[in-house]
C-alpha cells in the first residue's frame, strides 16, 4: 500500500448508548470515537496503563483532527489537548489484575 491513509475531520455528536458528547473521525483510515473532554497528564497515564488509546486533538481553524498518540508523540510532550477513546466504543473491558502482596525480604541475602 503506497497511498496515504484517509484522515477526515472529527464531528461532535452524542453517543447513542450513553448520550455523552463524543468526537467521531476517520484517523489513518480507521473510524475513531473519543470522549470530548481533554485529559490531564495523570489521566492519560491511567488511560494508557488500562489499555485505552489516546489521541491528540488538533484544532485547525474550524476543524478538529484526531492523531493517535504513539510512543513518539507521547515522548515529544503535549502540543495539543489529549483525548481518550470513548468507553462505550471498547470491544472489550480490561480485566483488573489481582493484587498480590510482596513477600518480605530477609535481612540476610540468600547468597
Amino acid at each position: 500500500m503506497t497511498a496515504p491513509l484517509i484522515t477526515r475531520p472529527a464531528k461532535i455528536s452524542n453517543c447513542p448508548r450513553c448520550g455523552a458528547l463524543i468526537l467521531t473521525a476517520i484517523t489513518g483510515g480507521l473510524t475513531t470515537i473519543t470522549s470530548i473532554e481533554p485529559l490531564s497528564i495523570d489521566e492519560e497515564i491511567i488511560a494508557l496503563l488500562t489499555g485505552h488509546a489516546t489521541f491528540d486533538m488538533q484544532i485547525t481553524g474550524t476543524q478538529i483532527y484526531l492523531e493517535w498518540r504513539d510512543i513518539t508523540r507521547i515522548r515529544a510532550g503535549r502540543r495539543y489537548p489529549v483525548v481518550v477513546i470513548h468507553p462505550c466504543n471498547l470491544r472489550y473491558q480490561p480485566v483488573p489484575l489481582p493484587v498480590t502482596p510482596a513477600e518480605e525480604l530477609p535481612d540476610e541475602p540468600p547468597f
